[in-house]
């Protein structure tokens, strides 16, 4: 053998191996994406035996209807500002209202029992009512879709203080007059 001969006997499965990877990665290409500018629809095919074919079909429309296929009909909105007051035995003695629902809170006593603080979508102990606005002055409940408002019960505190109560007045900051006009029943 020649030295020169052994040049070509490299040479030609060096090639013939080039050209087979860049066949088949072309290959493995066009099966994954598809030529560009052609496609192929096939009807996807559904072979139905004839055992499924003999069997009778029964439908369970209660079911069809829960499912909701289309999604859930809009419920008809009620005017919160027009809520009826609500006749369960609750009381109102606090709020912490906000723009925010995960930070507003409500102190609710129901009937003569211990208060206790609900934040909106809770359940108000004892009744079948849910807490589902926190208002400034009231909230409102959810009792299965009907809003009941509650409101908060004040006491005006200058009625009910009378002459005898305690009062309480802030003393003037250093170096000018009295921050106050007159006496308040308020101690603050």
């Amino acid at each position: 053998m020649h030295l020169n001969n052994y040049k070509e006997i490299l040479a030609w499965p060096l090639l013939l191996g080039g050209v087979g990877l860049i066949v088949w990665t072309v290959w493995d290409f066009v099966d994954r994406h598809g030529l560009p500018g052609f496609s192929v629809e096939s009807e996807p095919v559904l072979k139905i035996s004839n055992e499924i074919r003999s069997k009778s079909l029964t439908y369970k429309v209660d079911e069809i209807v829960a499912a909701h296929l289309f999604g859930e009909p809009a419920k008809a909105k009620q005017n919160l500002d027009q809520a009826p007051k609500t006749k369960l035995k609750l009381s109102l003695l606090g709020v912490l209202a906000t723009d925010n629902d995960d930070y507003a809170r409500a102190l609710i006593q129901v009937q003569s029992k211990k208060m206790r603080t609900y934040s909106v979508g809770d359940i108000i102990e004892g009744t079948d009512a849910a807490l589902h606005k926190v208002e400034s002055q009231r909230v409102i409940l959810d009792r299965k879709g009907k809003f009941e408002s509650l409101g908060m019960q004040r006491k005006n505190l200058a009625t009910t203080a009378g002459p005898s109560a305690r009062t309480f007045d802030v003393p003037p900051a250093p170096g000018t007059g009295s921050n106050r006009d007159s006496t308040s029943p308020i101690p603050f």
